[in-house]
């Protein structure tokens, strides 16, 4: 039996074989490949995705090569989006209170953050800000060290200590993936 990560190279190699045969033009795009030919009197193309060619392939027909275009930049674009939200961790918020040296934040049970991060602009403790996030170190949030500004201390038990932060804004914990 061939295993799931065997096969799809095995069928992406058979797509990629067929293509050639038939004398399919590869195209380069921003977000992957397409190989375009002509099949009577329509334009098709299979698009390959940079983000991960064995899984993120589609097939598009149209009835001329700029109706064919547009219909890849859309599906690229689309394609990516759905890739990038697929490989977003699973985020929960929750409310620091107020400024203290150290103290410990009630969690969602069954939570193991893998990271965790202040955000010190988002200072409403009645409107978090909407998921998922793209936190980025000293721009929208300050990345918080594990062991030295948090731990869990047991289930539930987020125990937290930062110097960067002032309080009265929300932690985003980013959960592992195992």
């Amino acid at each position: 039996m061939t295993d799931p990560i065997t096969g799809a190279l095995e069928g992406h190699r058979k797509i990629l074989e067929d293509l050639e045969e038939i004398g399919a033009e590869p195209l380069e795009l921003p977000f992957g490949t397409a190989h375009i030919w002509e099949e009577g009197q329509k334009f098709c193309a299979w698009y390959f995705s940079k983000s991960d060619p064995t899984k993120a392939r589609s097939y598009v027909k149209a009835n001329s090569r700029e109706g064919l275009l547009a219909g890849l930049n859309k599906l690229t674009i689309a394609i990516e989006q759905a890739i990038a939200l697929l490989q977003t961790p699973r985020q929960h918020l929750v409310w620091l209170p107020e400024k203290k040296t150290s103290l410990t934040l009630d969690i969602p049970e069954g939570i193991s953050p893998r990271h965790v991060w202040s955000l010190p602009i988002e200072r409403d403790p009645d409107n978090p800000p909407e998921l998922p996030i793209r936190p980025v170190h000293r721009g929208n949030a300050w990345y918080q060290d594990q062991g030295h500004d948090w731990r869990l201390a047991c289930p539930g038990k987020l125990r937290y200590s930062s110097v960067e932060t002032n309080g009265e804004h929300w932690i985003l914990l980013e959960e592992s993936d195992e």
